[in-house]
């Protein structure tokens, strides 16, 4: 389904995820946009709709609008469709990311293009076009290409042929991830081809086969550029377009597994039958094979990877760990948890590494091809994943722009989850009208589903029970609770031990107390409200906030500018939710505090996304560790769930004691 414009793709979204019927106040919200637009809109989608299948959006009076099919396989594709068009688009342009695609394979296409010559099919001025000519040529030169203006003839790309090559590759491939695009230039396809023949699905084919009998393992995607690299290498050669690398690194690459590969892989009768790769080319393979490896330290991945670079990658792995410790989380390395999942990070770090030794760890992307999905993962994993990105590139003086960065925050969410909440295991006493053995296997249930919450669990008969000094024990357990209106201690029943139960008066009665409410109180007095807020965009409010933080201008100066660049490495913004979630270093604030801050208009976040409420936070790097995942736990919560600042305002104590409740309650029930 052809989608031009980003409300389009929101409606038709919000309306394939529903399981109810959205009104079109509803959808306006969600959109962005008017309910007279909406109602437009509707009519023109449901008319594209009817040109492409059985899928149409149908009105129920005073209800709202449903999506509806007759065939489940062609709505599940359009599901398909939708999912991954969000994931691409929820934060960018889908006119602007075209525009942007159609003058990049004009620039990497022909030898000189004019911005008269874009503009007019784009129907746009050069002056229009300004921001999408700015992007294209960042770009480029993250790739190391110069855009030069040639006067009388128009704009001409420099720069080596390896780095002009996988320009031309990150564009094209855009389209093996349902990107479509709406001004495709068919002279830039056709130098993926051979005489108007597709010989990706061959050349693909032949490579994998090849690669998959040997010990390097490399990303899907990664797959898919290698043989889109395969099929250009055929025009390029063609046209007389030399590989250059420099002395040393061809040297090193001629040592390696991956050199021995490459030469299997372009010597093999599939492609010799299409091109003729000198020892240059041969390079080149092995060097996109070394920066494009999955590495997995613990498995598979790391074989036959030299050993000075595993080497230098661990000297540089420590050193960024012992950096990271300054700042939040930072008693998580210390962890022996920290040294299970150490091996993974190294092995993300690595793959980081090898593209800083061997290619540029600052490549912008057309769109991300990676599947994650950030506003599920923790905001403190987060957080700590731009702590070590940032830290990695002062080490190796590098900007880095990668999509491992993300996984470096799946690592540490999978840490974070682990570590338990403040408890204070419960003193049982077990007792039954029934005797001993009765109470005894009463009390092997107990400690068998609930052995983690559970410090003592005696055993007494009804009548021991009154020779003995109850203090010290919170609760006695029976299945006849009337017996012991005289006892001056709780009394919970065991009558809901059985299969059928969910467990809930237990845990209400017995279990919830023993979680510490005083970590809750504490974060919640650091919590401040502020309501009403002159907000215009993010980037300004945050750099007026540095004069409320900072001491000095010297300290506002690195407040803002740390906050950009962490923004460049995982986006504050949550698009769930609405949410920008920040963190300071407390080292520029010497405070904690959390502040949130709700805007008095309608305000955008990158131009297509509506910014319902900014929180800033700031705490010490020796928080203790269960304070961390409280905290952790409740802003996941308050990022992943509509409504909460809502309710904050309006009643701020009982709404952040509700959100305690959740979460004690969802970590008792797993």
């Amino acid at each position: 389904m052809k989608i031009e414009k980003n409300r389009h793709m929101l409606i038709m979204y919000n309306l394939i995820e529903a399981n109810h019927p959205l009104t079109a106040e509803e959808l306006g919200v969600l959109s962005m946009s008017s309910v007279r637009t909406v109602k437009s809109d509707i009519v023109m989608l449901n008319r594209e709709l009817a040109e492409n299948g059985s899928v149409r959006i149908v009105s129920h009076k005073a209800v709202g609008y449903t999506i509806e099919a007759d065939d489940p396989d062609e709505f599940r594709k359009l599901r398909d469709e939708f999912s991954i068009m969000y994931s691409l688009f929820y934060n960018r342009s889908i006119e602007g990311i075209n525009r942007r695609m159609y003058i990049l394979q004009r620039l990497l296409t022909d030898e000189y293009v004019t911005a008269e010559e874009i503009s007019e099919k784009l129907f746009l001025t050069k002056s229009a076009l300004r921001r999408d000519y700015a992007w294209a040529i960042k770009f480029l030169k993250s790739y190391r290409i110069e855009v030069v203006s040639v006067a009388g003839k128009g704009y001409h790309v420099t720069g080596k042929e390896q780095d002009i090559r996988s320009a031309l590759v990150e564009v094209h491939c855009s389209q093996y991830h349902e990107f479509n695009p709406l001004y495709p230039y068919e002279p830039f396809n056709q130098q993926f081809y051979r005489d108007g023949q597709n010989i990706y699905p061959e050349l693909r084919k032949e490579f994998l086969n090849i690669l998959r009998k040997s010990e390097i393992v490399i990303y899907d995607i990664a797959g898919k550029k290698l043989a889109t690299h395969l099929c250009l290498m055929q025009d390029r050669i063609r046209k007389g377009k030399k590989i250059e690398l420099a002395r040393d690194m061809a040297d090193e690459l001629r040592r390696t597994y991956d050199y021995e590969i490459a030469g299997k892989i372009l010597s093999s009768e599939v492609m010799r039958r299409y091109m003729a790769p000198d020892e240059n080319e041969i390079l080149n393979f092995a060097r996109l094979l070394m920066i494009n490896r999955d590495i997995n330290m613990r498995q598979k991945g790391s074989d036959n990877l030299p050993m000075g670079l595993i080497i230098g990658n661990l000297g540089v792995y420590n050193e960024v760990i012992k950096r990271a410790k300054r700042y939040l989380g930072g008693k998580i390395y210390d962890l022996d948890l920290f040294k299970v999942y150490s091996r993974d990070l190294e092995s993300l770090r690595m793959q980081i590494y090898l593209k800083n030794h061997f290619d540029y760890t600052d490549k912008r992307r057309m769109i991300t091809y990676s599947e994650r999905r950030e506003e599920n993962i923790s905001p403190i994993a987060m957080e700590m994943a731009r702590i070590l990105i940032m830290e990695m590139e002062k080490v190796l003086k590098v900007t880095i722009r990668d999509e491992v960065t993300a996984f470096f925050a799946v690592v540490l969410e999978n840490i974070i989850n682990r570590i338990d909440f403040p408890y204070k295991k419960r003193n049982l006493i077990v007792c039954s009208t029934n005797g001993l053995a009765a109470a005894q296997m009463v009390r092997e249930t107990l400690l068998n589903k609930y052995g983690k919450y559970i410090n003592t669990a005696e055993v007494y008969n009804f009548y021991e029970l009154r020779k003995f000094d109850l203090t010290g024990h919170e609760v006695v357990m029976d299945s006849n609770v009337t017996i012991y209106n005289h006892y001056n201690i709780k009394v919970v029943s065991y009558k809901n031990l059985d299969y059928s139960s969910n467990d809930q008066e237990l845990f209400t009665e017995l279990f919830r107390l023993g979680y510490d409410t005083d970590v809750h109180e504490r974060i919640k007095s650091l919590r401040t409200v502020n309501e009403n807020m002159d907000i215009k965009d993010t980037d300004s409010f945050i750099e007026a906030l540095s004069y409320r933080y900072a001491a000095d201008m010297e300290t506002r100066e690195k407040i803002y500018e740390r906050y950009l660049r962490g923004k460049r490495i995982l986006d504050y913004y949550s698009p769930r939710t609405g949410i920008v979630t920040i963190f300071i270093p407390r080292v520029y604030t010497s405070r904690d505090f959390i502040d949130i801050f709700l805007p008095k208009d309608r305000v955008y976040y990158a131009e297509t996304l509506e910014l319902k409420g900014i929180i800033i936070i700031s705490a010490r790097p020796d928080f203790p560790l269960s304070t961390l995942r409280i905290l952790d736990n409740e802003l996941k919560y308050v990022l992943q769930v509509n409504g909460y600042l809502e309710r904050a305002v309006k009643d701020k104590r009982k709404a952040i004691d509700r959100l305690y409740d959740v979460i004690i309650t969802r970590d008792f029930y797993g």
